[in-house]
């Protein structure tokens, strides 16, 4: 937590200050205040979202000083400054395309990050089916952003209502909005305009396989 402050300190300085920072990325003074001092033995992924954003960066680039093979077996053995209105979400070593494909082979678990299980039950989402993943690229701009940490709920593997999912091609997974079609068929958009829709007919819909229904990406999807 030391490492992740220190680097925060610096951003916050160079970015005019606590008081400025914490309105243009929507953080209360008091718990930016909070992460500067080292105080909570874990950040809040939503509020590390909040920060990331509003300093241009990815969450992993702002969460690399403690995400270490140390830091993180000091957390697991510790026990402490566990949120016990979160539940631990699995981080998943697994880059989901929101542009041009990434390979992945098989998944692994890189650490756990807190989430409230209050915003869980909002959506939906059982503790044990949560997992986190990130995403690569602008296809899902301006609803997901490059490297941003999207929630992703592994329950789902048929498309059962529109929204977006986590599409395996190969060994490429990617993100999409999901369209379904009264004859069978299914479109895959990318929010992005500058990307064109793909139209799959019935018995390639049939064959598709999903990993996942993504349901939050610093916000509801």
């Amino acid at each position: 937590m030391e490492a992740f402050a220190a680097r925060l300190r610096a951003e916050v300085k160079a970015a005019g200050g606590p008081k400025a920072f914490a309105e243009k990325a929507d953080v209360p003074l008091s718990t930016l205040n909070t992460y500067i001092a080292a105080n909570p033995a874990e950040p809040k992924i939503t509020v590390v979202i909040r920060i990331a954003r509003a300093l241009g960066k990815s969450v992993s680039e702002l969460l690399a000083p403690i995400t270490g093979d140390d830091a993180g077996s000091q957390i697991a053995q510790s026990g402490t400054g566990i949120d016990l209105d979160s539940a631990q979400v699995r981080m998943l070593d697994v880059v989901a395309a929101a542009g041009p494909g990434y390979e992945n082979e098989e998944p692994s678990e890189i650490r756990t990050l807190p989430f409230a299980r209050r915003l869980l039950e909002e959506l939906g989402v059982k503790p044990a089916n949560a997992r986190f993943m990130t995403a690569r690229g602008d296809s899902m701009l301006p609803t997901i952003a490059d490297g941003a940490i999207v929630l992703v709920d592994i329950s789902y593997s048929r498309p059962k209502d529109d929204g977006v999912y986590i599409v395996i091609v190969g060994n490429e997974a990617r993100i999409k909005r999901i369209g379904r079609g009264w004859d069978g068929k299914l479109t895959l958009v990318s929010d992005n305009t500058r990307y064109p829709m793909e139209t799959l007919s019935a018995p390639e819909a049939e064959s598709l396989r999903v990993a996942g229904k993504v349901m939050w990406a610093g916000g509801r999807i």
